[in-house]
């Protein structure tokens, strides 16, 4: 490797005093010279015949967790501030300065530009332009271009220079080392997509536009197995669904366009942004190209034991991997490619199942979905706690996390060149997972013919989120704020209020930036740390209906933190939201008082119950943490307890409350006679056998209503009926508040089946 660098460094010797590759068309790149705001570069080097059709001026790109700049890059031709340079899409890596450029070449003068502000200064400048003149020696040139489109996207495949022989890699972490040590070896070394309307070639080059860069080693997916990716056997990228892997020493570039029409493609080898375009290699026939996303490719199929099942499930299933090179509005860049998991239980459900049917995996057709999120240092293999509601015929989708940005989104200035001040926190994550949703829907009946048969109806209204730790977070994020596509969601130890979370808030601001008027959401007002608090979200949106929230925190969850998890369950309460919560003293293990599934048949398409202020719910506190008098003492005691063996360990109560209880524990509801019509709302509550009381009190406020309305100062009449005698337990009447909610306040309920009924007042 080291004699090829050498070659290399040979190469440029002649040409370093102007950094200048010589051809037919090339490019140049110059070293600007920056003296407080004002940069100046000299252009002599360029001939003066030659023609300019691009130029860059490439910024220097922040560390992954730098706190940019708040203030909007700032870079304008000297004295026309009125004529700013534009960052140049979809990359954002450098601004347009090609009319500027060629303003100052047409003029024989050196190009002088005034820094206003950037996220981490200027890099170089790169000139691309025809007139230069060509020499013997070559840069390292592609080969075999191929270019096919997938419904928005087009996946260009092309033979990388062989400037090494491949050793055989046994794992992850073997191509790993080989790719570090190849890129001390061959600094600087880039491939780069041209795109034209017309087939490129070295005289029609400056009719193409650069749309892409990639490293070399594309074909390796290197994020497949997360953490796990070293000890692993290295996966590489299939481009067609089902298609052969691609062979090592293959590129693979996934470029969006912008317009529809005919297209054809053409790589360069770049050596830190200088080209020669006189080998070029290119596609002979163009692609026809629509706008759109793309669509996931198919990369294998797995299907697992029946007898050992997956994810403690058994039976019959088909694991399908997909990957998509995701784009705006999925990515603040283009060519990211993710993976996707979808687990389809192939077994179709007996009318009376036996055995242990909760263990098993069922088909159903429609099918329920679950998006299952993993936690930290999981994957879209695991980490998310269970495959939920198999049993029921639920079909599992996962992905990958990149970044880790807890299942929301992140600032669009990550991995480019812009600033805080040049965007806004976008819900990137949630886009891509709800759009492959989307997808999914459709392959029952568009999924290749090898798989289509294994695809069942999704049933749309029937979509959980579910998750822990960090998918826990996320899991009632979605259910909250797009409680008309997420039916319910469930979620053990999960952060509500990313500002409040003692050991994770720093990792939040990796993604958000710390809070400032500057960082917003798309609207512009709207800090990310408020949107994404799910507290902040329900307190101002009282009238936006959400998906039943299953959820669980411990009070001695120090990363996580306590007072946010109490301020979120007191906010499922006072705003009315359809929730089951409940706490505890097993740290981060606090889990749901729901195991892997839940038998309620949520639905979007159907009206839910929120409970609260039930008469058997605990008392969860205020998060005051206890005087340390009281916990000194309460310690002692347990430890003399442990000491005589009549405790096994010693597990102290930090805060106020009790140490574990639950909203909503002893509640349930059926879903199959729930009455929602323009005159009549009922629901048949149910307050379990096991409740530690026969009979309790509650408020009732129906939400997710279809047909019936409850408009702010309307009136209502309701009855509460023991629907197991017939004895009526309660009458009343009620009125609609502000907000077009309507509450029973402290109904009376009897263990079973207790009957509501409400009406509007006559």
């Amino acid at each position: 490797m080291r004699a090829l660098g050498r070659l290399l460094a040979a190469f440029l010797l002649p040409c370093a005093s102007a950094h200048l590759v010589f051809g037919a068309a090339c490019t140049a790149t110059f070293k600007p010279d920056i003296k407080g705001g004002a940069l100046t570069v000299d252009l002599s080097g360029i001939p003066k015949d030659a023609a300019i059709f691009r130029a860059e001026l490439m910024l220097r790109l922040p560390g992954p967790h730098t706190q940019r700049s708040l203030a909007p890059t700032q870079v304008h031709p000297e004295g026309q501030p009125d004529k700013p340079l534009k960052f140049i899409a979809p990359r954002f890596v450098s601004l347009d300065a090609l009319e500027a450029v060629q303003a100052a070449h047409n003029a024989g003068r050196p190009l002088a530009l005034k820094i206003g502000s950037t996220a981490a200064g200027v890099s170089h400048l790169e000139v691309s332009y025809v007139g230069g003149k060509p020499r013997p020696d070559k840069l390292p040139a592609a080969a075999n271009v191929r270019a096919a489109h997938r419904k928005g996207q087009t996946l260009i495949t092309f033979t990388e220079p062989k400037l090494e022989a491949f050793p055989e890699f046994k794992t992850g972490g073997d191509v790993k080392a080989f790719v570090a040590e190849f890129a001390k070896s061959h600094p600087g070394l880039a491939l780069r997509i041209w795109r034209s309307a017309e087939r490129i070639t070295p005289d029609s080059i400056p009719e193409a536009k650069l749309v892409g860069e990639c490293a070399f080693f594309s074909c390796w997916n290197a994020t497949y197995h997360q953490d796990e990716t070293a000890r692993k056997p290295p996966v590489l990228y299939r481009v067609s669904d089902l298609g052969e892997p691609l062979a090592w020493g293959t590129g693979v570039y996934a470029h969006n366009p912008a317009e529809a029409g005919k297209a054809f493609y053409a790589v360069s080898v770049a050596l830190n942004g200088e080209e020669d375009f006189s080998q070029l290699s290119a596609t002979t026939e163009p692609v026809e190209e629509v706008v759109g996303q793309g669509e996931p490719v198919l990369q294998w199929i797995e299907e697992p034991d029946p007898k050992d099942g997956w994810m403690y499930r058994r039976g019959k299933m088909a694991r399908l991997i997909y990957t998509r090179w995701e784009a705006w509005p999925h990515s603040s860049v283009p060519n990211n490619p993710i993976d996707y998991l979808v687990v389809l239980p192939l077994q179709p459900k007996p009318d009376r199942p036996g055995g242990e049917p909760e263990y098993n995996s069922f088909r159903v057709d429609p099918a329920p979905v679950g998006l299952h999120l993993h936690c930290w240092g999981g994957s879209l293999n695991g980490g998310y706690g269970w495959w939920y509601n198999a049993h029921r015929g639920a079909v599992l989708i996962a992905s990958n996390q990149i970044p880790y940005d807890w299942w929301t989104g992140y600032h669009e200035a990550l991995r480019t060149a812009k600033s805080f001040g040049d965007g806004h926190v976008q819900p990137f994550t949630m886009n891509r997972m709800l759009d492959f949703l989307d997808w999914a829907a459709k392959q029952h009946a568009e999924a290749p013919d090898k798989v289509r048969a294994l695809w069942p109806k999704l049933d749309l209204t029937r979509v959980f989120t579910a998750g822990n730790s960090m998918g826990a977070s996320g899991a009632p994020m979605y259910a909250i704020r797009y409680g008309d596509r997420i039916a319910w969601a469930i979620g053990w130890v999960g952060v509500h209020v990313p500002e409040l979370s003692p050991g994770f808030r720093g990792s939040y601001e990796n993604s958000y930036g710390k809070r400032d008027p500057a960082i917003t959401m798309p609207d512009g007002k709207t800090s990310p740390w408020d949107y994404f608090s799910d507290v902040w979200w329900m307190k101002q949106n009282p009238k936006a209906e959400t998906g039943l929230i299953i959820a669980s925190n411990g009070k001695n969850d120090g990363g996580i933190g306590w007072p946010q998890a109490v301020q979120f369950a007191r906010a499922l309460q006072e705003t009315r939201r359809p929730h089951i919560y409940n706490w505890g003293l097993g740290g981060h293990g606090t889990r749901t008082l729901m195991g892997s599934n839940l038998d309620l048949d949520v639905r979007t398409d159907q009206s839910l119950p929120a409970f609260s202020s039930c008469s058997l719910d605990g008392n969860i506190g205020t998060a005051t943490p206890r005087p340390k008098e009281e916990i000194e003492a309460e310690r002692k005691r347990q430890q003399e307890e442990v000491a005589a063996k009549k405790r096994q360990e010693v597990i102290v109560d930090p805060f106020d409350g009790d140490p574990q209880g639950a909203y909503n524990a002893w509640l349930r509801w059926h879903t199959d006679d729930i009455v929602d019509t323009a005159d009549a709302w009922e629901l048949t509550v149910i307050l379990l056998d096991k409740a530690p009381k026969d009979a309790c009190t509650v408020d009732l406020t129906p939400r997710r209503l279809q047909k019936f309305r409850t408009p702010s100062g309307a009136k209502f009449t309701y009855t509460v009926t023991d629907a197991n005698g017939g004895k009526q337990l309660a009458a009343g009447s009620a009125t609609a508040d502000e907000f077009d909610l309507l509450t029973l306040k402290q109904i009376p309920l009897v263990k079973g089946d207790n009957r509501v009924k409400v009406l509007p007042s006559r």
